[in-house]
């Protein structure tokens, strides 16, 4: 046999050493012919439950003598439990075929313990349990009955907390969780299979993500050691997701704070691999934000910034990989959480946690099933299964859909809003999507009319432009962006325009004379059917006082439009909808109208519906009231939004601090002007 590098001595690795032997002893016992190379899986799961075994000083002497002992282990994922249990069987339970004095990695097994005679041995010394789901109910019962006739018991589950009986818990003498392969523990599987021991060794971040189809399509006599190992790096390497062109979050613009908090968040998980215990990093984050703002790219930057393998999953991902039943549902979910265990230290990335619901809402058809669906991602969050060195990430859309249970601190010890870009944030995506393209440009003119989108608006945009300036077979020009949003001309009808502007004003207007902040606000889009926004703060503490500022700020442009054209259009719906569930909540959760008991979602009565809408015409009357007293301030703000498109938080500011100071009338160019 040829040799490489020397492995290391030690209780794991004789152990491993051991069980190999008694593998390769258990197919000469078998069909009494000489044995040749192990299979991949056996040699995989025998020395690695060596190893398991071997790291519990005396343990194995005592299991191969019949104990008594009760030793549970638990397995990386559903395949590798059913290998390590007949790994246990094949170089247990055939140690009386065994001829005597037996060496194996620095263990001697005397005559007495193998036995002269097999037949003399008692049937079932012990009893091994283990496989991909719950023991069954006849199993349990011969597990117990063993423990009772004072036989050894080893029970192996990926999860056994869940798929052991309580009892078998209880009266285990050893807990273990089964070692994952290292370079030695590889080295030694190689040589069983190959026949030679590799001079290579696989790198240890794709060591991490090795599983047991990896050994079976890998290892095999023809391919040599060292070829063994080129193939299963081979195998590896497209799984290692940190591999893929992800940028760092170093890298990325449009996140302000959000990026400062991830960069903390990276140097403690990477302080983590240095020795900083677990239990002071933080479990989880959740990241919540308009849709396509760029949640799964922070998440997928996070883990490039940390250097760490990243998985991901979904509730709609779990119920595709099996029949959409709950149990498969279930199994995909933990073999989820299984395979990021195994990688740890490891991002877990969960998009769209919010499909999962609250409980409080489910209705009569289905809640069994959700709320069983629920409860076992709070298992697999924060329960019996341990997820050291894996921060989960979550996404929604919605942070008000997700369960209040999934939320709690333990599970998601913090919260991170990723909103729409600014100017400077859109400028600055917009460069990171164009790379090398128009860097003489100055690209403030897009981000600009930009105002509003997202930063996957700012990719598609770069996108089209790309496709035009290729079927024109030149290179990219900053008028091909322009062109794709429309050259700054709108096809919307100029009166509709000017009330749009109007409706954005009156948002602005009113907000700030309550003092409720005033962010970003601009006429979308560019081309086509009018529309605009208005970014507008929402207050840190509720009371009924902010509550009621920000009801007249959210109903600010219906009032403008009522002042300046006679009537309202329903480009308020939106308004509206949103004045309502903060009126109501005011009044039937938050305990900041005229009950303190709590009205629950779908219990809506006369009285409460009267309330709601007298709430909300005495915020309406409050925005008209001071839209009317600023009619000079609303006409001028609407022109220069008219003019420029889109106006950033600073530009609004000025204009408006500026405004109530100067002439009584201002032209765009002056007011822009003074914010210079």
């Amino acid at each position: 046999m040829t040799r490489g590098p020397r492995i290391a001595r030690s209780p794991a690795v004789d152990g491993a050493r051991l069980f190999l032997k008694l593998r390769k002893r258990a197919l000469v016992a078998a069909d009494g012919r000489r044995c040749g190379p192990l299979g991949p899986a056996a040699a995989a799961a025998s020395a690695v439950i060596g190893a398991t075994l071997g790291r519990v000083p005396g343990l194995i002497e005592q299991l191969l003598d019949a104990g008594p002992v009760v030793i549970v282990v638990e397995a990386a994922d559903d395949d590798w439990a059913a290998a390590l249990g007949r790994a246990v069987r094949e170089c247990v339970l055939t140690t009386a075929r065994l001829p005597p004095k037996v060496e194996a990695g620095g263990y001697k097994l005397s005559k007495a313990l193998i036995g002269a005679d097999p037949r003399k041995r008692s049937a079932a010394p012990v009893r091994v349990f283990a496989g991909p789901s719950r023991i069954s109910e006849k199993e349990s019962k011969d597990a117990l009955s063993s423990i009772g006739d004072m036989s050894s018991v080893v029970a192996i589950a990926r999860e056994p907390c869940r798929e052991l009986p309580p009892a078998v818990l209880r009266a285990a003498d050893h807990r273990l969780v089964a070692c994952p392969l290292d370079a030695d523990l590889l080295a030694l599987v190689v040589a069983a299979v190959a026949g030679s021991r590799p001079k290579k060794t696989l790198p240890a971040e794709l060591m991490r993500l090795l599983d047991l189809d990896d050994i079976r399509l890998a290892l095999h006599r023809d391919r040599g050691a060292d070829g063994c190992i080129e193939r299963l790096e081979h195998l590896t390497q497209s799984r290692l997701t940190t591999q893929v062109a992800v940028p760092r979050l170093s890298d990325l613009a449009g996140y302000g704070a959000a990026r400062e908090i991830g960069m903390g968040i990276a140097r403690d998980l990477n302080a983590y691999r240095s020795g900083l215990p677990w239990s002071r990093i933080e479990r989880g984050i959740l990241l919540f934000g308009p849709p396509g703002t760029g949640k799964t790219l922070f998440a997928k930057s996070l883990a490039s910034q940390a250097n760490l393998p990243f998985v991901a999953g979904s509730l709609t991902l779990w119920q595709a990989a099996g029949d959409g039943h709950l149990g498969s549902l279930l199994k995909s979910m933990r073999t989820f959480f299984s395979q990021a265990r195994a990688l740890a230290p490891a991002i877990a990335f969960i998009d769209e946690i919010d499909n999962f619901g609250t409980r409080e809402k489910f209705g009569d058809a289905y809640a069994q099933y959700w709320r069983q669906a629920v409860t076992c991602l709070l298992e697999c969050l924060d329960g019996v299964v341990d997820r050291e060195g894996v921060l989960v990430v979550a996404a929604t859309n919605n942070i008000r859909a997700i369960d209040p249970a999934i939320l709690r601190s333990g599970r998601f010890d913090r919260r991170i809003e990723i909103g729409l870009p600014g100017f400077d944030d859109l400028r600055g995506i917009l460069r990171f999507h164009l790379e090398d393209e128009l860097s003489g440009e100055d690209l403030g003119t897009i981000a600009r009319r930009m105002l509003g989108s997202s930063a996957a608006d700012c990719a598609a945009v770069v996108r089209r432009a790309r496709g035009t300036a290729r079927q024109a077979e030149r290179q990219l020009t900053m008028a091909d962006l322009l062109a794709d949003l429309g050259d700054g001309r709108t096809t919307a009808n100029p009166e509709t325009e000017r009330r749009t502007a109007i409706h954005e004003s009156g948002h602005a207007i009113v907000a700030h004379a309550l003092g409720i902040s005033v962010g970003d606000i601009g006429l979308l889009p560019l081309s086509g059917v009018a529309g605009g926004f208005t970014r507008i703060g929402t207050p840190e503490v509720a009371t009924r006082e902010t509550c009621r500022a920000l009801l007249s700020a959210a109903l600010a442009g219906r009032a403008a439009e009522v002042a300046m054209t006679g009537e309202a259009s329903a480009g308020s719906a939106s308004d509206l909808a949103w004045a309502t569930e903060i009126a109501r909540s005011m009044h039937a959760e938050w305990g900041l109208g005229s009950w303190l008991s709590v009205r629950g979602p779908g219990r809506s009565t006369a009285r409460l519906d009267a309330l709601v809408e007298s709430e909300i015409r005495r915020a309406f009357e409050r925005a008209t009231a001071i839209v009317e007293t600023r009619r000079r301030q609303l006409e001028l703000l609407a022109d220069i939004l008219l003019e420029r498109r889109a106006l950033t938080e600073t530009e609004v500011d000025t204009i408006l601090i500026t405004s109530l100071k100067g002439p009584d009338r201002m032209t765009a160019t002056s007011t822009v002007e003074a914010e210079r």
